[in-house]
């Protein structure tokens, strides 16, 4: 029987909007296990019509991250 080595990582990014003063958190999961790789972003936004500017930021920060892995 082989053994199965993984790593699990969270990385939370916090964007701060001063128009509405509302804050978008984007949290990212990764799990690494072997040659297997899964990554998985949830973020949360109160959407505002002063924040889009803020959304597509966060979406923008994410995709960054998902390609430099």
């Amino acid at each position: 029987m082989g053994v199965f080595h993984f790593v699990v990582e969270y990385k939370i990014s916090v964007v701060f909007c001063l128009e509405t003063s509302r804050l978008s958190f984007v949290l990212k999961t990764v799990c690494l296990l072997g040659t297997f790789f899964r990554n998985m972003s949830f973020c949360w936004l109160k959407v505002a019509e002063n924040c889009r500017k803020v959304e597509k930021y966060a979406e923008k920060m994410q995709k960054v991250e998902e390609i430099s892995f």
